[in-house]
């Protein structure tokens, strides 16, 4: 299935997103009343938990719930829940922008997902489309974005891998200029309408590889959660998802390079996985990386997984309603670790 065309949603005055995200905040679309539908379901496949989840948004009969329901839960409305949602931000200039869509039986759905992480709206991609699709803000990003919290207010900050600009949007609020790097132009176009649509103007997204599109440059807090899954040989690629054969290619290069973009007592916070290799140890391996042994690093490791459980569950990120490519995939990349 192709991504959604953002060739239209990209020209649109910053003005009408800033006005979409003003108003899901005045309706009330925040956390705590989104988790009354994500806690619903919590341990169940994805494709079990949905018709659950729909049962309970589709007696949610007021703005909020119809916005939720056509911007964050693939449910469609009909286009007077629609225009409810949306009040006086008129509904169809985002419909010729593609960003909401008219189906055939006149409902209405956006072919996005709309994330919420703490109080920052996401727009972003479901990731079954794979590929160049962009990655919103899963429960790690959280933990990323929450561990990187400064402690005092600080001059600059740098997103490394920004996907749809999570971290980047997150660190603004304290950071005086932010500048948010992805090596897939559509992360960044997203990142930038999101900004628009959280009303934050001292953020900067750039297209180019990792730290190419700030050369010379140095930054008080970098954050990165970079691709980190195994990628088999024959496996579909998708840019938000692999780092490597193994895994930890990206996360590694990255370690190498961090310290040079770094300014003087600077900080950097990664989120990855890294395989457990026979006769070392993740703190001599990630160590390994480092260019000098004088940088302090602090690890906080979970515990492992397994390898079963490691390949079933990404496959079944990948492929949601499961099906033959699901045990294809699961079955590639148990056989390829």
């Amino acid at each position: 299935m192709p991504l959604p065309d953002l060739s239209k949603m990209v020209p649109m005055p910053p003005a009408r997103w800033r006005a979409l995200g003003a108003r899901l905040r005045t309706i009330g679309v925040t956390l705590a009343r989104t988790q009354e539908v994500t806690q619903i379901g919590v341990f169940m496949l994805d494709a079990a938990r949905a018709p659950i989840r729909k049962w309970h948004l589709r007696r949610m009969r007021d703005p909020a719930g119809y916005a939720m329901r056509m911007l964050m839960f693939d449910d469609a409305v009909s286009r007077a829940e629609a225009e409810s949602a949306l009040g006086d931000v008129p509904l169809d200039p985002f419909v010729e922008a593609g960003f909401i869509s008219r189906l055939d039986d006149g409902n209405y759905v956006s072919p996005f997902n709309l994330n919420l992480v703490n109080d920052i709206f996401v727009i972003c991609d479901h990731l079954s489309h794979g590929h160049d699709a962009v990655m919103g803000a899963g429960q790690t990003t959280t933990f990323m974005c929450d561990a990187s919290r400064p402690s005092r207010r600080l001059a600059r900050g740098l997103d490394v891998g920004c996907g749809a600009g999570t971290g980047a949007l997150s660190l603004a609020s304290q950071v005086d200029r932010v500048i948010g790097t992805d090596i897939n132009g559509r992360a960044v176009a997203l990142s930038r309408i999101n900004a628009a649509l959280n009303s934050i103007g001292n953020v900067e997204f750039r297209e180019g590889d990792m730290f190419a599109p700030v050369a010379g440059e140095t930054f008080d807090l970098i954050i990165s959660q970079p691709p980190f899954v195994a990628a088999p040989p024959g496996l579909a690629t998708a840019a938000f998802e692999f780092g490597g054969p193994r895994g930890d290619e990206l996360p590694m290069r990255l370690l190498r390079e961090i310290p040079a973009y770094l300014a003087k007592n600077g900080r950097a916070v990664i989120l990855a996985e890294w395989p457990e290799l026979a006769g070392e140890t993740v703190e001599q391996h990630l160590r390994a990386a480092l260019p000098s042994p004088d940088i302090k690093v602090l690890i906080l490791q979970c515990p492992g997984s397994s390898l079963n459980d490691y390949c079933a569950i990404y496959a079944a990120a990948d492929h949601p309603n499961l099906g033959a490519e699901f045990e294809r995939d699961t079955i590639l990349r148990r056989e390829h670790l």
